[in-house]
């Protein structure tokens, strides 16, 4: 692969993640040049405002709920703003001469009836996969398929999408983007629930996944496990940029 490229990193953070060091010590491994973070609690923010010497441009926008979000980049970030009732937030990089967007997304979990789903055992929770409701979900699919509609130009789409491979959205998804690591890796790429053992072996749905438009290339994605205390594995990418 050749060319100038950005490394991309997404964690649903956890807000109530009780080793939000150990999550900060698992960003900054992969040496991501950009990272984007799924419920940032404040506790989290004020932890990565101390990172401004490796990250000098950061938009922050914690919440004591799952609705936090925010970006960490090596990059000038030129503007951002965040529209939380369709879970994305939207900046404008600039990577060398390249401008680009990036969409750091957090879709509302399906509702297994009155039960949270994180509370459910592996078999509860296949046992409930037909009943569950999406409406809301889907609603905010369809703002951001709008959203990525109306941009111009190299973009990036990131996140936390509570989405899975066989439902119709992904594939409108799949006309308008690449999917990094289905278009670059091998494996089933699962980043929930993660326990943060065994390599990721109990997780069971991709929830979490970066996405790209040309002239973005993706080149290279895989999933981390050791995240702290998130219950999500981390998706990195490396995606290459050229301006034509």
């Amino acid at each position: 692969h050749h060319g100038p490229s950005i490394r991309v990193l997404t964690v649903n953070q956890h807000y109530r993640n009780h080793n939000i060091r150990a999550t900060v010590a698992a960003l900054l491994a992969p040496g991501a040049d950009l990272i984007l973070i799924q419920e940032l609690s404040p506790a989290m923010a004020a932890l990565l405002k101390d990172l401004s010497w490796l990250y000098p441009y950061q938009r922050l926008f914690p919440a004591n709920n799952p609705y936090g979000m925010g970006l960490l980049s090596r990059y000038p970030v030129q503007d951002a703003h965040i529209l939380t009732a369709i879970g994305s937030m939207e900046a404008n990089l600039l990577c060398g001469e390249t401008q680009l967007t990036v969409l750091n997304v957090h879709l509302r979990a399906p509702r297994f009836g009155h039960r949270p789903m994180h509370t459910m055992t592996p078999l509860a929770f296949l046992w409930r996969m037909h009943r569950y409701d999406t409406r809301l979900r889907d609603w905010q699919l369809a703002q951001i398929l709008r959203q990525i509609d109306a941009i111009d130009g190299p973009l990036i789409v990131a996140g936390d999408w509570n989405l899975v491979e066989y439902e119709r959205w992904y594939r409108l998804l799949a006309e308008r983007l690449c999917d990094v690591y289905r278009a670059t890796a091998r494996g089933f790429g699962h980043t929930f629930p993660n326990t943060g053992r065994y390599g990721g072996a109990g997780a069971l749905l991709r929830l979490d996944a970066i996405w790209v438009r040309a002239p973005l290339q993706p080149r290279k994605a895989r999933v981390l496990y050791r995240t702290g205390g998130s219950d999500h594995g981390m998706v990195c990418a490396d995606i290459g940029i050229s301006s034509r």
